[in-house]
């Protein structure tokens, strides 16, 4: 947990793929003895594959602290701009 918690928090960290690929990392979400870490383990794949939207649905997960709600923020535009050719100011919103 530790682990994804630095990455998250990391300035210059945006590709979470490889941790998700981790064995520690994959107990997380399949062990039922780190239940409770689970969590941490849907976050980053939040980070890894969804957004902020994806995360704002989600009232089970630990909160942003401002560093990773704006880096959440700035994945979400670049996924939104990987699928739209032309981002309007609406789409965004």
């Amino acid at each position: 947990v530790h682990v994804i918690k630095q990455a998250l928090q990391a300035s210059n960290v945006f590709v979470f793929g490889e941790l998700l690929e981790l064995e520690s990392v994959i107990e997380l979400s399949k062990n039922p003895d780190y239940a409770e870490h689970k969590k941490w383990y849907d976050l980053l794949c939040i980070f890894a594959h969804g957004t902020l939207h994806d995360y704002n649905e989600r009232k089970d997960l630990p909160q942003l602290g401002a560093k990773e709600l704006y880096k959440l923020k700035e994945l979400t535009v670049l996924s939104m701009a990987a699928d739209h050719r032309g981002l309007s100011y609406d789409v965004l919103l």
